[in-house]
């Protein structure tokens, strides 16, 4: 049967939990295992927000640190990747605010980083570009929320504890998000535009 294949979610959640208690205990192997496995997606995410890919490198490397100085401090109530977002989006606000400056780099590794994020986000079924449709029509934050929930399948809760926000401005920010995206695309497909 298929569906017997694919682990269950509770079964992981518990692998991942046991990953790191044994990393806050000293095994660097299992914090290494927990790197590979959210890194990537950390990295997409800080780009996502308009940070250049030189900074987000920067940004994830140092939440990372943070997070294994810290693993005595992890809640296990949270997921773990809600904990390391939201080091990373504390971590960010504090460059933004310490620089006085959007935290965008105008280079072409930028640029050539940036356009890898927006093919790539195609492989979450949503149509190549619908990303930029929804940037274009959703504030910086409710994007932010839009995307942990759609790209990186965060709950309500946990986007609400990654943005510093309560669940009711992330659920009434995601909902204006979408009647925007949906009255957008109604617009562009009238227009003839094609996903």
């Amino acid at each position: 049967m298929e569906l017997d294949r694919q682990p269950a979610p509770r079964a992981e959640a518990d692998e991942e939990a046991d990953c790191v208690r044994r990393a806050a205990a000293g095994c660097d192997d299992s914090f290494a295992r927990l790197v590979m496995k959210h890194q990537d997606r950390l990295l997409r995410f800080l780009v996502q927000r308009g940070c250049g890919h030189h900074d987000a490198e920067e940004i994830c490397q140092e939440a990372l640190v943070k997070a294994y100085r810290n693993l005595r401090r992890f809640d296990p109530r949270w997921r773990f990747s809600t904990w390391l977002f939201t080091i990373a989006q504390r971590e960010l606000i504090s460059r933004q605010r310490s620089r006085r400056r959007p935290m965008v780099e105008l280079d072409n590794a930028t640029t050539a980083a940036t356009r890898a994020v927006e093919a790539d986000s195609g492989e979450n079924g949503e149509p190549p570009g619908i990303w930029k449709v929804v940037r274009s029509v959703a504030g910086a934050e409710s994007y932010a929320a839009m995307w942990l929930f759609y790209a990186e399948d965060m709950t309500v809760k946990e986007i609400a504890r990654v943005l510093g926000r309560s669940g009711i401005w992330v659920r009434v920010n995601m909902h204006r998000a979408r009647k925007a995206l949906q009255a957008e695309l109604l617009r562009r497909k009238a227009a003839g535009w094609e996903p």
